[in-house]
């Protein structure tokens, strides 16, 4: 391949970049925070919605008169539903500078509905949807035991009854904003649809069935479906019958024929089935199923008469054996084995070995073959008898005789049962050589003890009454096993800040911090884990016990292990607070828990933070029992408790939590904590928290920042005054006894905006800038104003020279991936929109005393000013009409 083809197949794949990207938006500096109150495009006009239901005024500001403002609605013809408190309320904020946008000033009158139109369904079909397709999916699936599942009652319903009535609606006109009435669109068609086994009347208003079955709604639509189940392979066809919610008349025999032929069958009935099906219904019989149809059964019957040794009307079916043995586990066979036996006239013999099952009538015709026999079923030599080959429970599958082994193993092969099913007047039990045969030929090999079952068939050769299933082996349990195991040594409680007490200092003698130990104090011990013995399931298979859990515990700095038999000890190798990090890690479907221990030095001062000590500069955690002196800092990683004062020109920074057991003081003090700040007082200094501020008394002329709460409580000195002056900004929320003061100049309280997510949409404003100003050096150098692919394609397609080219190429690329970035930081910029104003809703400003004239709230990106003096109240924003407004009430 050729330099220049290869050269030409590169610059097509920087074009295919830079056009996925799509057409550069227009580069211009963007400033949300400033615009998280807008609407979209505004202007003066007003707008009336296509159904004239609703006038809206894009805007007012201060230039906005009441006058003009009517002026325009009756230019417009508005006269109706005009919300004269709304209008009011908006001039009255427009001239306090808060602009309004998207005002709705007049709504018009909805049509009302007098009545509805509807559809009156036969009583039981509403609210029933679920459930009947629930019963519809069972009913057309592979297991008919599953059908009685639940306590679904039907609604049985008989040929040419009504189902459904439909009724037109009515209504009462509406009225537009302009006062025009106006009536809704009235159609004659009915809503409802008949489904399959339903159709409508004549006139179309009513929906009635089509023959016998249940009746249900699917999707709106009312089917009618035969009480049928038909077995995977269509040999079988069964009726069932269920409960029904209302007392209907037993149908007739030839309601279940044309239900048949509804269903597609015509051949096979037995009307003997049919006509005992009438009966037991009649009767009132629980619910039961029924054979009413096998393939090829009436052509057998003419071709050579069977005398069978069973009722065939009263054995389970072969799909019904197959649901239980096809269980997947006990409850699930139990709750089979439940409905099935509801069936009071179920009769499943069970027969030994060379048990005759079935003989022909007419003997005389030797030739004549009785075909296919299932499973543990022999021929007779001479061809005119079938006989079991086993011990087991007779059963038609289709017109083959089967003998279904009376067993049942449990997927989990932990237990073989017998089954237990009623058998009639001759009850036969196998003998232990049979049960064992029975055993090895579903693959049995382990749990069976002689002695167990003959209690069992001595108990139910005297009609003793045993459940359904019987265990007659059973798996041996693997021993358990023992997980690693790490036991502390030392108390490892959480930390507790300490309790503010009623003058609003902080009691630090009843917090805990982290673990202290001393060199050489024992952390912890470890013990290894130990694997149980296997275990043995009836098939023969080693149950593996269960893996014990690892415990990985690793010493990390200054601390030591000692290695004692299988026991691990470790130890301090100095005096410190005892960090732990537990981690749980899934590799390969196994759980790991690692430990790794540490002890961290504390820093210590006995007295204050002075020129005796310098500053202090620490990766863990500092305890200051006195002051920090002016001038001085602290900066440590972990947290930073100071039993004294923060005073005037101190600088005190913490990874985590910052607690001061008196107060913050000065102008030029800087407090900035990566957790929560407790504090006693904080007058004239910048604090700054990326979790809560709590102060225990007040804050007066104080800068402060919290990305979460800022809670004063005013107590001890200064409770009549617990927050004056200065700015106040908790992102999630302010709570505080009193606000202002009639002799101090303003108190700004901001909530609803998170203080670090402004710093970040700074730097990510700035980081669009200097992406933008790029992009138009490039772009200026390709002389295009928009990304125009086929313009840039037509540069390239010109006779420059293979520099050129490749200056050109350099510059798209670069302009691809500036665009890239560009739109990066605008997704990232959207996203903290989307999070301030939720965080806007959620916030609160909560005063449980006075709140003084000249105070300043803003909540998200509303502002309001409070000129008189209000007590108790808690603000939120509220959407009304389409803007966010400041709502007051009482706090109780």
């Amino acid at each position: 391949m050729s330099t220049e083809t290869r050269g030409e197949e590169g610059e097509e794949r920087v074009l295919h970049d830079l056009e996925v990207l799509g057409e550069s938006k227009r580069i211009e500096g963007v400033d949300v925070f400033a615009d998280l109150g807008a609407l979209g495009s505004v202007d003066d006009r007003l707008h009336i919605t296509a159904d004239g239901l609703v006038a809206r005024l894009w805007r007012i500001d201060a230039g906005s008169t009441r006058a003009d403002i009517d002026a325009l609605l009756q230019h417009m013809g508005v006269s109706n539903g005009i919300d004269e408190e709304a209008l009011d309320r908006a001039l009255i904020s427009a001239q306090r500078g808060q602009v309004q946008i998207g005002l709705v000033v007049a709504r018009g009158t909805p049509a009302g509905i007098i009545a509805p139109a509807r559809a009156i369904y036969h009583p039981g079909l509403e609210g029933e949807e679920a459930h009947f397709a629930e019963f519809l999916q069972r009913l057309q699936g592979p297991s008919l035991h599953s059908v009685f599942d639940g306590d679904f009652e039907a609604v049985v319903v008989a040929p040419e009854l009504m189902l459904a009535e439909w009724l037109q609606a009515r209504y009462r006109p509406g009225l537009t904003v302009r006062g025009q009435p106006f009536y809704p669109p009235v159609s004659g068609a009915t809503a409802f649809q008949p489904g399959s086994g339903a159709r409508k009347s004549e006139d179309g208003k009513q929906c009635l069935s089509a023959h016998y079955g249940y009746a249900g709604l699917i999707d709106g639509r009312i089917h009618v479906v035969p009480p049928l189940w038909f077995s995977p392979d269509r040999s079988e066809v069964h009726l069932v019958h269920l409960p029904s919610k209302f007392l209907e008349p037993p149908p007739s025999q030839q309601n279940l024929l044309d239900a048949l032929r509804a269903a597609g069958i015509e051949r096979g009935i037995d009307m003997a089935a049919v006509e005992e099906a009438c009966r037991r219904i009649a009767d009132g019989a629980e619910p039961f199923s029924l054979c009413l149809a096998r393939s090829l059964l009436a052509e057998l019957m003419l071709e050579s008469e069977v005398h069978y040794t069973f009722n065939r009307l009263y054995l389970l079916s072969w799909n019904q054996w197959l649901g239980l043995l096809n269980s997947e586990n006990l409850a699930q066979i139990r709750e089979s084995l439940d409905l099935l036996l509801r069936d009071d006239e179920l009769c499943c013999p069970l027969k030994r070995r060379g048990d005759v099952l079935g003989e022909k009538v007419d003997r005389t015709d030797a030739e004549s073959e009785w075909g296919e026999v299932g499973k543990h079923v022999a021929i007779s030599d001479d061809g005119f008898s079938a006989t079991a080959d086993m011990a087991g429970y007779v059963c038609l599958r289709g017109v083959r005789i089967e003998v279904i082994p009376p067993v049942w193993v449990a997927p989990d092969a932990s237990a073989a049962y017998f089954i237990n099913l009623p058998q009639g007047d001759e009850p036969y039990y196998p003998q232990a050589e049979e049960i064992k045969e029975v055993l090895d030929l579903v693959g049995v090999k382990y749990g069976f003890r002689d002695s167990d079952w003959f209690a069992a068939r001595d108990a139910l050769a005297i009609g003793q009454d045993l459940p359904p299933l019987i265990p007659i082996a059973l798996a041996s349990s693997p021993s358990e096993s023992r997980d690693a195991a790490f036991e502390w040594a030392i108390d490892i409680e959480g930390d507790r800040v300490g309790k503010i007490l009623e003058d609003g200092s902080i009691d630090f003698r009843q917090r805990s911090r982290a673990p202290a130990v001393s060199e050489g104090d024992l952390i912890g011990t470890f013990t290894p884990p130990s694997a149980g013995a296997p275990g043995r399931d009836v098939l023969g298979r080693d149950i593996p016990a269960m893996r014990p859990q690892r415990v990985d515990v690793i010493a990390g700095a200054h601390v030591r292990e000692e290695v004692q038999g299988d026991i691990v000890r470790y130890y301090a190798e100095q005096g410190g607070e005892v960090i732990s990090d537990n981690q749980m890690q899934v590799s390969r479907n196994r759980t790991l828990r690692r430990l790794r221990l540490s002890v961290s030095q504390v820093v210590n001062v006995d007295g204050d933070v002075d020129y005796s000590t310098g500053n202090i500069d620490f990766s863990g955690d500092v305890v200051i029992r006195g002051s920090v002196q002016s001038l001085f800092s602290v900066r440590a990683e972990g947290s930073v408790h100071i039993s004294g004062y923060i005073e005037d020109g101190a600088v005190v920074s913490a990874g985590k939590d910052i607690m001061v057991g008196g107060g913050v003081l000065g102008a030029a003090t800087q407090v900035e904590a990566g957790g929560s700040l407790w504090v006693k007082f904080a007058q004239e200094a910048n604090i700054r928290a990326g979790g809560d501020v709590r102060v225990g008394s007040y804050i007066f002329n104080a800068s402060v920042r919290a990305s979460g709460r800022v809670i004063v409580l005013g107590r001890g000195e200064g409770k009549a005054r617990a927050l004056v002056g200065g700015l106040v900004w908790g992102g999630q929320g302010i709570e505080t006894l009193s606000v202002g003061s009639p002799y101090n100049s303003v108190t700004r309280l901001v909530s609803g905006v998170d203080f670090l997510q402004v710093e970040r949409m700074e730097s990510l404003r700035s980081a669009l800038y200097t992406c933008e100003e790029r992009m138009q050096q490039h772009m200026k150098k390709l002389d295009i104003t928009t990304l125009d692919i086929e313009l840039i394609r037509a540069r390239l397609q010109r006779r420059t020279s293979p520099k050129n080219r490749r200056l050109i190429l350099a510059s798209v690329k670069r302009l691809a991936r500036l665009n890239e970035r560009r739109e990066a930081l605008q997704e990232e910029m959207d996203a903290i929109v989307k999070e301030q104003r939720q965080l806007a809703r959620l916030a609160r400003i909560v005063v449980r005393g006075t709140l003084f004239s000249g105070v300043e709230v803003r909540l998200g990106e509303t502002v309001t000013t409070f000129g008189d003096e209000r007590t108790r109240l808690q603000m939120r924003l509220v959407e009304k009409e389409g803007t966010m407004q400041i709502v007051e009430r009482p706090v109780s």
